[in-house]
């Protein structure tokens, strides 16, 4: 009996309004709801980019371009990085086609004596166009007071056009 005055004293000296407890409930409730809507809100948000991933998905798997296309593309563009003027470049050219030897069977097609004289020929070729278009063609000079151009010989020109036609009519037979 004695425990229960205890308990009876306890009670007495909290004094705790209905309003109170019914304000504390109703904070509680309102941080449980906020907390359920942040979590709402969490879950679609999560759900709008798994769903935009899998659309992007979907989109870059029905774009993907084929194996053989990729490979056409990525030979195409190491194909433009690449120039095939000079000796050393026909002949990689023509290895890449199958080609082994091209010289030596560019002598053989009679273009030239020898593979040393068609290289040389074409160097020569090769060195008078970058001249022509990376300088400007104009002469080196080591203090120019004024612009001086590359003497033009039209011979020199006409000739070399008769070789280049020659030359690429005998890359084709081979």
């Amino acid at each position: 009996m004695q425990s229960r005055k205890k308990l009876r004293g306890a009670i007495e000296k909290v004094k705790v309004e209905f309003a109170d407890v019914v304000s504390v409930t109703n904070k509680l409730r309102e941080a449980q709801a906020r907390a359920e809507r942040a979590n709402d809100e969490t879950k679609k948000k999560a759900k709008k980019k798994k769903a935009k991933k899998k659309k992007k998905a979907e989109r870059e798997r029905k774009s993907a371009p084929r194996p053989w296309v990729v490979l056409k593309r990525l030979l195409r563009e190491k194909l433009l990085t690449v120039t095939f003027q000079s000796p050393r470049g026909v002949e990689s050219a023509l290895s890449m086609v199958g080609v082994r030897k091209p010289w030596t069977k560019l002598v053989t097609v009679g273009i030239a004596a020898n593979g040393d004289e068609i290289k040389e020929r074409l160097s020569s070729i090769v060195h008078r166009r970058n001249q022509i278009v990376h300088e400007g063609d104009m002469r080196r000079m080591d203090r120019p007071q004024q612009v001086v151009l590359n003497d033009v010989d039209h011979a020199a020109i006409g000739s070399d056009l008769a070789w280049l036609r020659s030359f690429v009519a005998a890359v084709d037979t081979i």
